[in-house]
């Protein structure tokens, strides 16, 4: 529960998985692994898109639309369920992952890059959040980094279910997130029998709801 002293949102929620991600590695990799990767991914972005000041559709687009060079990231359909879904560095490395994992890197690359993304806690397929052109769209960092307007997302879903239009128009906490990559993990231990795992992943969501 370290990552709570950490002095920006984001930095928790790096601290939070670079752990994570260490122990779904088997301890091979150390956590400041993660922040070193996001590093050089935040520079290599800075060099190719070139821009004096690069913007959020623009990262998303060198990250995840697959222009000139091909996607660096892409949502993982053919085993999406897997626990290496939520380990970042396993992301990173073979350019696959899940709804949250994919928009948590858009978010610490873009922090990086003096950008402000946030989560967005839709049901059943995380989302990222931005502004960009005085207008809050939301991403499918899943599908190709996909821009969506909050406005026309809300249209989608009935007046009277109130809750979607908060969680539309909300940024997701650190604490959400957190808890949302541990339940992936839960269901991905599930599928695959993996008590042992599963229930050292449960421990943590219950000290998360603890503290």
């Amino acid at each position: 529960m370290l990552w709570r002293e950490q002095a920006t949102a984001e930095a928790q929620i790096e601290w939070a998985l670079a752990q994570l991600s260490a122990f779904l590695s088997g301890w091979k990799s150390r956590p400041r692994e993660l922040t070193s990767r996001l590093d050089v991914m935040a520079g290599m972005a800075r060099e190719s898109i070139g821009s004096a000041q690069i913007n959020a559709r623009e990262l998303a687009d060198w990250l995840f639309a697959g222009r000139n060079e091909g996607a660096r990231l892409r949502g993982n359909s053919k085993d999406y369920y897997s626990p290496h879904n939520s380990n970042l560095l396993w992301v990173l490395s073979n350019g696959l992952g899940n709804p949250i994992s994919l928009s948590c890197i858009y978010m610490l690359v873009a922090r990086r890059l003096n950008l402000k993304v946030e989560g967005c806690n839709f049901p059943m397929h995380f989302l990222a959040r931005v502004e960009h052109e005085g207008q809050i769209w939301l991403v499918d960092c899943f599908n190709r980094g996909r821009f969506m307007l909050v406005e026309d997302v809300a249209k989608h879903h009935p007046a009277s279910n109130p809750s979607m239009e908060e969680v539309i128009n909300q940024s997701a906490t650190v604490e959400t997130i957190i808890a949302r990559v541990l339940r992936n993990l839960d269901e991905a231990y599930e599928r695959t029998s993996n008590m042992g795992r599963r229930q050292i992943v449960r421990r943590l969501m219950l000290k998360l709801m603890e503290d």
